[in-house]
């Protein structure tokens, strides 16, 4: 597996994105009220989207990849987002997709996915004691390992339900999967992660205690 708890750089919102350049052919370029819309979105969801793609099983090395394709996504289609309804779950959907999108791409290269690189990642600021710190390094390790051990489609109802507490219904919706479908994928990847802990003598615990 690659890292446990990879940094998250600090990066601005995509450029590419902010000249208007990202958008489709014919697309109009962003006045400057939305400029700072986007830029807002970008500043107080980067460190979440972050979390969640790693989360969903992207390797380190692309995370910062996804998370921006996730974010030219989302100012691509900012036009339809009603404002009159709550942010975060519209932006589900484009963290999600664009997760699942590499790791297709990724599993036709025939690469070895992981959530994370190693014990050598850089800018721990503050860190708690080394013995603390590596406690959570393990449990943390622990639960990614079973979060891989799950088929991409299951993980990311799991993820969603579990780790951010969506609804079923909202995650159906983001996912654009029938109702029954999800609860079908929640219902696999809950027996799935606690015939995993069984084989390993491991107590079936919510796996969301393993994550700070």
């Amino acid at each position: 597996m690659e890292g446990i708890a990879a940094p998250m750089p600090s990066f601005r919102a995509p450029a590419s994105v902010l000249a208007g350049s990202s958008l489709p052919s014919g697309g109009r370029a962003p006045d400057d009220g939305q400029k700072q819309e986007f830029s807002r979105i970008f500043a107080e969801n980067l460190g979440w989207a972050w979390s969640l793609v790693r989360r969903l099983g992207v390797a380190d090395r692309d995370v910062e990849d996804v998370t921006h394709d996730a974010f030219v996504a989302v100012h691509r289609h900012l036009e339809r987002y009603d404002r009159t309804r709550p942010l975060r779950p519209w932006l589900y959907a484009f963290v999600v997709h664009a997760a699942l999108a590499q790791k297709r791409r990724a599993h036709v290269r025939h690469e070895r996915l992981a959530a994370t690189d190693g014990d050598d990642a850089e800018g721990a600021c503050e860190a708690p004691s080394p013995e603390s710190q590596s406690a959570q390094k393990q449990a943390i390790a622990a639960a990614l390992a079973l979060l891989d051990r799950l088929p991409d489609e299951r993980r990311a109802v799991f993820v969603l339900v579990e780790l951010e507490g969506l609804s079923v219904p909202d995650v159906a919706e983001c996912l654009e999967i029938p109702l029954n479908t999800a609860y079908s994928r929640l219902r696999l990847a809950r027996e799935d992660i606690r015939n995993s802990r069984e084989r390993a003598s491991v107590p079936n615990r919510p796996l969301a205690t393993e994550f700070p």
